[in-house]
């Protein structure tokens, strides 16, 4: 038996809109991974050479 998208990642989280914008809240564990922290940027980018969006966590970035 297949398992769904939601029962291969450890936590899933749902968009909240208002005024124009989304918000995704990101998983503590994964934040913590990624040296994260609340009012930090993240950046996502979509490359069409891949299938699916990635992201720079502000670690990477201010290497």
């Amino acid at each position: 038996m297949s398992k769904s998208l939601t029962e291969l990642f450890a936590d899933t989280r749902g968009i909240q809109g208002a005024n124009g914008s989304y918000t995704i809240t990101v998983p503590t564990e994964i934040a913590d991974c990624y040296n994260i922290e609340a009012g930090d940027d993240v950046l996502w980018y979509d490359d069409s050479e891949r299938e699916k969006p990635r992201f720079l966590p502000p670690s990477v970035r201010d290497k």
